[in-house]
């Protein structure tokens, strides 16, 4: 399959950089609500159905996918001859992602 390329204005890379970010935190603010109602359930307080938080997504590589996008575009800003130097937080992303796979 033939490879696309896509060439991006900075502008349009720091909106896009900035949606991801605020989509990020967000998760990062559900996960702090899930686990915040799951300390009160253990502790025998009921979190009545119509609060409970709903994750989204359902899904645990969520994060690997926002460090993924976020990732290629700062990709996009490197010489090729620097890419070298960012394999092993590639291999580092794919190992998570693997484990996440696995249900690890």
């Amino acid at each position: 399959m033939a490879e696309s390329k896509y060439i991006l204005e900075e502008d349009q890379a720091d909106l896009i950089r900035r949606a991801l970010l605020i989509g990020l935190a967000s998760y990062a603010e559900i996960e702090r609500l899930e686990d915040s109602q799951a300390s009160r359930m253990r502790c025998g307080f009921e979190v009545q159905e119509d609060v409970r938080v709903i994750h989204p997504t359902g899904s645990k590589d969520t994060l690997v996918q926002f460090a993924a996008a976020l990732r290629s575009l700062e990709y996009s800003k490197m010489p090729e001859s620097e890419f070298r130097e960012n394999e092993a937080v590639d291999r580092f992303l794919d190992g998570i992602n693997g484990l996440e796979a696995k249900g690890a």
